[in-house]
């Protein structure tokens, strides 16, 4: 993962793809500050991918509320979270992220 996201002041968000070698699915890695008109963009490269998907949310900073409604939307379709931070996680109010 590090060196994919290019540096930038402007940019709140890096949206990495990675396709598991085990064939388990795809990744796809947010990195920065999730917010609402950013999730399009999320959202395009979630649907650009074959299922399963899931979200690595490890180096996510900060998100906000219409961001956290429409994270929990996209994990009702399905799209798993296999890491994120204590305080993201209790933002998604889900117990099923480690």
């Amino acid at each position: 993962w590090p060196g994919l996201c290019p540096v930038s002041t402007l940019m709140t968000i890096c949206i990495n793809t990675i396709a598991e070698s085990s064939g388990n699915g795809n990744i796809v890695k947010v990195v920065g500050r999730l917010q609402a008109d950013d999730f399009a963009e999320l959202l395009r490269a979630v649907e650009q991918l074959n299922d399963p998907v899931s979200l690595d949310l490890t180096e996510l900073q900060a998100i906000d509320r219409t961001a956290v409604t429409l994270m929990r939307e996209l994990i009702g379709r399905g799209v798993e979270v296999r890491s994120a931070s204590p305080y993201v996680t209790l933002l998604l109010g889900s117990e099923r992220q480690t």
